[in-house]
């Protein structure tokens, strides 16, 4: 009996003295298998979600893993990051406002019947209004009056109409349509010019040979009162033109332009007058001045055609 009381002691002596020099293990899990137990240096360094990862892929060893994404420092230096562009927006242009409608001068020639200066309105680079005034100089009266003369199959014809476009004036307009408002275009232009007239002719040599009339009563008394033998011949001309052209742009200001084109006479209306008015307000002598006047105004209607060329130097503000 008293050694069985000692057996007892002996063993809850051991026990308590390797209670004693262990640690407590209250907090301490208690894992059937050492090695699921985690060291004590894991359990610090080891971040929560991880440790929520890793027992969720041992719960479900088939699901798979988002990849993990690689720690900061230099490790994860090593992971090229994804290059951000940067929106750069374009430039913002202020649009300059500009008038539709501009002026420019212009020197031109429609040969063979005008040759002058003036003034465009132009309308979007597009459709122009034009205006000029200038003269029909002598060469192109010579070739009307040689085209009269070639189609009217009368020598005379070519000295009547140049007498009677010794001095003259004309004023033209015109009209423009541009098939685009490029300064290199094609256009469509409709131009009226008026013309007026004054000169001299002499009766024997070309007002007789033109009409066909007898002026010889008046040629006598004309050299009876010692007075020239010359008429008057005042009037005006109507003249129509059509043609087809473009725009040479020469630099930003300055075009080159050039037509081509036909004219024709579409009104012509002349007085004739002589040194004796007591001749012209008789009635023989209205009576063969009226006749003239109408030969010379049915001449320029019936042979007033011709072909057109047109220059024209045009500068832009």
């Amino acid at each position: 009996m008293r050694f069985i009381i000692y057996v007892f002691f002996f063993v809850g002596a051991s026990v308590q003295a390797q209670d004693s020099d262990s640690p407590s293990n209250s907090a301490t899990p208690v894992f059937a298998d050492e090695s699921w137990r985690p060291s004590s240096e894991s359990l610090r360094q080891e971040p929560t979600s991880e440790k929520k990862d890793r027992r969720s892929q041992e719960l479900n060893p088939d699901r798979q893993q988002p990849p993990a994404s690689p720690p900061t420092g230099t490790a994860g230096s090593e992971r090229q990051r994804p290059v951000q562009r940067r929106f750069n927006p374009p430039p913002v242009v202020e649009k300059q406002w500009s008038p539709p409608w501009t002026f420019k001068p212009f020197l031109e020639t429609q040969a063979p019947f005008y040759a002058g200066l003036g003034g465009a309105v132009v309308w979007r680079n597009q459709l122009d209004l034009r205006l000029g005034i200038g003269t029909v100089p002598q060469p192109y009266s010579a070739i009307i009056g040689e085209t009269a003369a070639y189609y009217g199959d009368n020598p005379a014809y070519s000295e009547a109409i140049q007498d009677a476009f010794e001095n003259n004036w004309a004023l033209r307009g015109q009209v423009e349509y541009g098939f685009s408002q490029h300064p290199s275009r094609w256009f469509l232009a409709f131009g009226a010019t008026r013309i007026q007239t004054e000169g001299r002719s002499d009766i024997p040599t070309v007002v007789q040979a033109v009409t066909g009339e007898d002026f010889s009563n008046l040629i006598n008394l004309l050299r009876l009162a010692g007075r020239s033998t010359d008429v008057n011949i005042d009037g005006h001309v109507v003249i129509l033109d059509l043609s087809l052209g473009r725009y040479i742009p020469l630099n930003d200001q300055w075009a080159f332009k050039i037509n081509v084109g036909v004219a024709k006479v579409v009104d012509a209306e002349t007085e004739m007058s002589t040194e004796l008015p007591a001749f012209d307000s008789s009635p023989g002598g209205q009576n063969l001045i009226n006749a003239t006047e109408s030969d010379l105004e049915q001449i320029l209607l019936d042979y007033g055609v011709s072909p057109t060329l047109g220059l024209s130097l045009n500068y832009q503000f």
